[in-house]
């Protein structure tokens, strides 16, 4: 080997020994301002990241993003992040949503079963959870006060037998004291006296808790038997239901706008409660809910899955895009997607605006050319027209009367509700979707008729109001209908839509864009770095060169840069 390039493999590997010795983790003292440390699991040592930015899951640091998580698998010591759009976390592993759901740390089938407190359970129709158990219909469902999970389900209703606590007694042969019950016994000689444990007490003067014998102020609280006191049983110990409020069994302090938010008591006028979590309301915009996160109408926030509570999703998103919908709990554009059957599907074609279930599979398709039936897509045709799902009709000889097909055998049949009748039947009228017979011309010819037909009565058009078959007293004239209700049109503040009775809404602020801009993401560590010598990084992916290889072991990287010394070393000396 020539000497110079000897010299050179040396000062070579010389240089990689130094630079891998060099190698520092960072440690929460080299974290500046609003970063925080990503710990990889080594004593203090890891990776700073932005928390306005970034997120952190088992050591690696992502970018932010609105519906995403961290599944974090205690037992083998890896996590994962997820998108709760489309997925879900149950005992560190992740799912797919659609039909799954966790309970306890178990998955379930939310289709065939149901989650009672933690204990998963058969699903049988008209049933209801109790405590661990299934109430079904005819059955009782005792509970004790703020600890649903001890309910208990008792068999048929019986005479004389009330519920207490989670104990269902004979109030002939026991008396229940607040959740406690006790066989009445003579412990006094004074009949207004009742046992709390081996002591006997007045209850109007003193509260029976947990056995013990609280002595307090009576006033404004009234129980069953007549007495009134003004203290409960709240975790063990006696609580006034005047000044304070019990909140999971532990005690605060009560005001007029109290309510209680999980084991926390907020302020009504100041938070709202999102499934047991406080969030604050704003002085300008209304505050909702979106499972336990907080958010203002303001425009730029859209929650998918309002109707699933625990498992909607929030996304910064303007509200003025109409082209942003939501399929369940996901989003999506409308302009490029169509949701079917719950799942978000890319168009096939740019117009198409429906989607056809045809056996287990999904197609789109343009409403105004074709109609879906049970074998697939159909060509339309003048005479042909929808009728429900799946199912098309001949107008020529056939009526769809929301969604029931009916034989036409003459122009005169027509539609009354879901059922058809004969039109040119004098006696017969259609009103609300219900046939009834029609009113006889009482009244002589040239005398105004101020009798009419209100669903199945009659009302006086002078002195009544009729709203879709329900009859008011007329007593104003401002006085008008808004679906089956009234309201006064004369009020300011008030208004109907679409049948409905509402507040006059105040005048919406201008919008205001914001224009944000994207730090572009570093380019991906090679994969063999991360499947070798990170198992965090296998199950969630790399952020970027520094991100992935900061998190590699420092030992190992040291001894990888050793052995390529020696290699070098050796390899100049034999040669």
């Amino acid at each position: 080997m020539a000497p110079y390039t000897a010299y050179s493999l040396i000062c070579l590997g010389f240089l990689l020994l130094v630079f891998c010795f060099d190698v520092k983790a960072e440690t929460s003292e080299d974290c500046k301002g609003r970063e925080k440390l990503c710990s990889r699991g080594m004593a203090g040592e890891g990776f700073c990241y932005n928390e306005d930015e970034s997120d952190c899951c088992g050591g690696r640091v992502f970018a932010k993003t609105a519906g995403s998580g961290c599944c974090v698998n205690v037992w083998n010591m890896t996590a994962r992040v997820y998108s709760h759009e489309r997925q879900f976390c149950c005992n560190g592993t992740v799912y797919s949503s659609g039909s799954l759901d966790c309970c306890a740390d178990v998955v379930f089938n939310t289709s065939t079963q149901v989650c009672c407190q933690g204990k998963i359970q058969k699903f049988t129709k008209g049933a209801m959870c109790c405590g661990t158990e299934l109430k079904m219909e005819g059955q009782v469902c005792c509970s004790p006060q703020h600890q649903p999970r001890y309910a208990k389900v008792y068999n048929m209703p019986k005479e004389n037998f009330i519920c207490c606590g989670n104990g269902y007694i004979n109030r002939t042969e026991y008396y229940c004291d607040f959740a406690t019950y006790q066989p009445m016994k003579i412990c006094s000689n004074n009949s207004v006296h009742k046992c709390c444990g081996n002591e006997a007490y007045d209850p109007r003067k003193a509260t029976c808790c947990n056995k013990k014998v609280f002595h307090g102020k009576s006033e404004h609280w009234e129980t069953g038997d007549g007495y009134v006191i003004n203290h409960i049983c709240c975790g063990g110990v006696p609580q006034s239901v005047n000044e304070e409020i019990c909140c999971e069994l532990r005690v605060h302090n009560r005001t007029a706008t109290s309510q209680c938010c999980g084991t926390e008591s907020i302020d009504t006028d100041e938070k709202v409660c999102c499934n047991g979590r406080p969030f604050k309301k704003h002085s300008k915009y209304k505050t909702k809910c979106c499972s336990d996160r907080g958010y203002y109408e303001d425009g730029e926030h859209l929650c998918c899955g309002e109707h699933e509570a625990r498992r909607s999703v929030l996304y910064n998103v303007s509200t003025s895009d109409n082209t942003a919908k939501c399929c369940n709990t996901a989003l999506f554009n409308s302009t490029e997607s169509i949701c079917c059957g719950g799942e978000v599907m890319k168009k096939m074609k740019k117009e198409d605006d429906s989607c056809c279930q045809v056996h287990t599979r999904y197609q789109t398709y343009n409403s105004k050319y074709y109609l879906c039936e049970k074998q697939g897509l159909v060509a339309k045709a003048s005479h042909r027209q929808q009728c429900g799902r799946g199912r098309t009709i001949d107008t020529r000889g056939q009526l769809c009367c929301r969604g029931m097909i009916h034989p036409k055998p003459s122009s005169a049949i027509k539609c009354c509700g879901t059922k058809t009748f004969n039109s040119s039947n004098p006696q017969l009228l259609c009103q609300f979707g219900s046939l009834v017979k029609r009113p006889p011309r009482q009244l002589q010819q040239g005398q105004p008729n101020y009798r009419q037909r209100c669903g199945r009565h009659m009302f006086d058009t002078r002195r009544e109001l009729c709203c879709r078959g329900v009859k008011y007293a007329k007593k104003s004239d401002a006085m008008k209908c808004c679906g089956t209700r009234l309201y006064n049109s004369s009020d300011p503040e008030l208004t109907c839509q679409f049948g409905i009775r509402l507040q006059q809404m105040p005048k919406m602020l201008p919008m205001t864009t914001t224009t944000t801009t994207t730090t572009p993401r570093p380019e991906p560590c090679p994969p063999y770095i991360e499947n070798k010598f990170n198992s965090i990084l296998i199950s969630s992916g790399s952020q970027g060169k520094l991100a992935a290889c900061s998190t590699l072991p420092v030992q190992l990287c040291k001894m990888i840069c050793y052995q390529m010394f020696l290699t070098l070393l050796w390899k100049f000396l034999v040669e």
